[in-house]
């Protein structure tokens, strides 16, 4: 009855080998064909593991691959290789804290690992904490020197930063030695200028890689969406200049009154802030504001300057908008993905926890509701709106879960300034027309409960 085994771990190593090579060929169900039954009877289990694990993100079988992580970290939890294809799978789930957590738990047992520095300079960059991914990267480019992966990472990250030219340098000494290295092309194209040479190494990048959606996305934006959207602004300036000439036929009017709107709203539908969709946006804007006075009469030595000025003006609101729209996209995102797993577990109600914990939603829900009370009571008074809030808040703010109370103060503060002028403009009106009351208690409410819950994350984040 023992001879089974035994045979079966002599032929191990070259179960591995062979798996490993199937692994670089991309052949990743013949790796868990092979793999999976011996799991339990390898002499290093850890190298099973991880290489079904691999297999099993790359089938985009990201479920299975988190249960057979966790199933392997029960038999090995002091494992850093499994610890750290933890934090990967969860990388994969949208679920980067977590992910974190698991890169620190490695760091934990092995701070000479140069994996763990990597995953979290990795998790870091997607929560946003640029500065400590940025040093994350340097200790493990520190334990490991000119490793493309790191220098990649480190690149993209300088990139995120706005430090384009530091990304660049490191995406070419990537390049140097691995010419094919596709990461470094990406963020080697995101960072070079001129439209010709982003679509010519786009274009490299992906005949090495056609898999990858995002340099796809990338690719398309400057190719296809660029093009468009200077068409759609061309054709907005051209309507309006032409429109003076269909007077006194309706349509003139129409057109004069729609251009500005439309001006205005076209920049949202821009994809990335690139410097070419910023400046036909500012042009656009210069020229429509510029014809529509002309046609009207108020035309002057000004009115160019002044349309500039208030395309500036228009552009910085619209990148704040549209940096903001981002996060929010990808945060939700996020959200779906680790949703439909949780689903698909029968752990919804786990996660909803995990997210949305009773002792965070009841001080939110009373934050939201001190500047309320002052509106149901149609109090205009500032004094009274601050003090209340600014004494109430900072508790409120420490039970939900932030430990320093300057960081609860502060948030308070900030909460308290959101909703000062809302509080005051609503109940002017509340006073004025009685029947709005419920309309604008139910706006403010969901107004204040929104920046409670935003002051609550930067200040939990900066914990």
């Amino acid at each position: 009855m023992n001879a089974t085994p035994h045979r079966i771990a002599d032929n191990v190593p070259s179960e591995v080998d062979k798996a490993r090579l199937l692994h670089d060929l991309g052949r990743y169900e013949e790796v868990l064909r092979l793999l999976m039954p011996l799991l339990d009877r390898l002499d290093e289990p850890e190298t099973g593991y991880r290489f079904c694990v691999s297999a099993l993100q790359q089938l985009k079988r990201h479920e299975e691959s988190l249960h057979l992580v966790e199933r392997g970290l029960l038999r090995h939890p002091h494992s850093v290789d499994l610890i750290l294809c933890h934090a990967s799978v969860l990388g994969f789930c949208g679920r980067y804290e977590k992910a974190l957590e698991q890169a620190e738990a490695a760091l934990a047992i092995n701070p000479e690992n140069p994996d763990a520095h990597h995953h979290r300079a990795f998790c870091l960059m997607k929560l946003k904490r640029y500065s400590e991914a940025k040093e994350a990267a340097d200790a493990a480019l520190a334990l490991l020197p000119d490793d493309p992966g790191h220098l990649t990472l480190l690149a993209h990250i300088e990139c995120l930063r706005d430090n384009t030219l530091r990304a660049n340098e490191l995406a070419e000494q990537v390049l140097r030695d691995n010419p094919g290295y596709v990461d470094a092309l990406t963020v080697k194209a995101v960072t070079s200028r001129g439209i010709r040479a982003k679509l010519k190494l786009f274009r490299q990048a992906l005949a090495l890689d056609p898999t990858g959606t995002d340099r796809q996305e990338l690719y398309n934006l400057f190719a296809r969406q660029l093009p468009r959207d200077l068409a759609i602004w061309l054709l907005l300036i051209l309507a309006t200049g032409l429109a003076g000439f269909l007077r006194p036929h309706p349509a003139e009017s129409w057109l004069l009154e729609a251009a500005y709107p439309l001006a205005l709203a076209s920049g949202l539908f821009m994809l990335r802030s690139t410097y070419y969709h910023l400046g036909g946006h500012l042009i656009t804007t210069t020229m429509v504001f510029s014809l529509v006075s002309y046609w009207n009469g108020t035309f002057g030595p000004g009115t160019i300057p002044m349309g500039a000025v208030l395309g500036v003006v228009i552009l910085v609101a619209l990148v704040l908008f549209r940096a903001w729209l981002s996060d929010s996209a990808e945060d939700l995102q996020n959200k779906k993905q680790q949703a439909q797993i949780a689903i698909r577990q029968g752990r919804f109600a786990d996660l909803l926890i995990e997210w949305l914990p009773p002792r965070l939603v009841l001080p939110m829900l009373a934050l939201a509701g001190l500047p309320t009370l002052f509106l149901f009571g149609m109090y205009y008074n500032p004094p009274p709106h601050l003090l209340f809030v600014m004494t109430s808040a900072p508790l409120l703010y420490r039970y939900s879960g932030i430990q320093s109370f300057e960081r609860a103060a502060v948030a308070s503060f900030l909460l308290a300034a959101w909703t000062f002028l809302p509080l005051i403009f609503f109940s002017i009106i509340g006073h004025q027309e009685p029947e709005k009351r419920p309309l604008l208690l139910i706006i403010l409410y969901l107004f204040a409960l929104y920046r409670a819950w935003r002051q609550y994350r930067r200040a939990k984040q900066d914990d």
